[in-house]
């Protein structure tokens, strides 16, 4: 059961975490675009 648990709270997390990566991301891309 705490393998599942464990898996119910990390993955929404990793998830956010790419989220957050991709938005730093494209933000950078679209600086270097503006310049």
């Amino acid at each position: 059961m705490c393998g599942t648990v464990s898996k119910e709270v990390f993955y929404p997390q990793s998830f956010f975490f790419s989220f957050v990566f991709l938005g730093i991301y494209y933000a950078l891309l679209f600086r270097q675009h503006q310049h």
